[in-house]
């Protein structure tokens, strides 16, 4: 396969849709790595693992050629490749061309690399994975402040917009996401329904595909959850 970058506003779902895309293609049978652009990863704290430095995004750059074995694995097929606890959020950025060269042993390691890609502009890493991803996944966001950051980041859209796809996770339930759609003038491909106890259920999960819920309009909506993301995770298969 390839690699799969998400970007997207800040609180817009990328990095609860990178888990739970991670956990599906893992349970599809392939092997994943979940990468983080973020000096602070929210996944380790989402997938409740510790990453110490020996298994971190750092020694990922310090031991070139030592890939799996600088790898936090989160699951049976699923690798995390993140900053460890602790780490500085100021340190110096890693060259351009020690980020390219840890993309492409991923991309040869790995049958799926994902990308939970940063919001700002400020990142070498999430750059050159939205460079030289195969798809990306730009989610549309939840609050009325997304729209000005699309409208903001239209330059780099523009340049990646032959493998843009767009998804609306719906986080919040009161929001106007067809109004957001119509204003960005965009379709999304696939929208993921409401889950009013979503951050419960993940906490105990980790994964909203493996979540289950007594309330009988819970199960429902998480059969649609599951259900788009299998969609999603065919697409994957099938174009890359």
């Amino acid at each position: 396969m390839a690699i799969t970058a998400l970007f997207g506003p800040p609180v817009s779902g990328k990095t609860s849709l990178a888990i739970d895309l991670a956990f599906a293609m893992s349970r599809r049978g392939h092997s994943v790595c979940l990468l983080s652009t973020e000096s602070y990863s929210e996944l380790a704290v989402l997938l409740q693992v510790n990453i110490p430095k020996k298994t971190s995004l750092a020694a990922a750059y310090e031991m070139p050629g030592a890939l799996r074995q600088t790898v936090c694995k989160a699951d049976e097929l699923l690798y995390v490749l993140a900053e460890h606890c602790g780490s500085d959020v100021f340190a110096q950025e890693e060259s351009a061309r020690a980020v390219k060269e840890l993309l492409r042993q991923l991309h040869e390691a790995y049958d799926c690399v994902i990308v939970d890609c940063t919001s700002r502009a400020d990142s070498a890493l999430a750059a050159w994975s939205l460079r030289m991803s195969d798809r990306v996944l730009m989610t549309t966001g939840c609050r009325p402040a997304a729209f000005e950051w699309h409208k903001s980041y239209r330059r780099a859209v523009w340049e990646i917009a032959d493998k843009v796809s767009y998804v609306c996770v719906q986080a919040r339930e009161s929001f106007d996401y067809a109004a957001l759609a119509a204003a960005l003038d965009v379709t999304p491909e696939l929208r993921l329904p409401y889950i009013w106890n979503a951050e419960l259920l993940r906490e105990n999960n980790r994964t909203l595909c493996a979540a289950k819920s007594l309330s009988r309009a819970t199960r429902r909506a998480l059969r649609e959850y599951s259900d788009a993301i299998e969609t999603l995770c065919a697409k994957l298969e099938v174009s890359q």
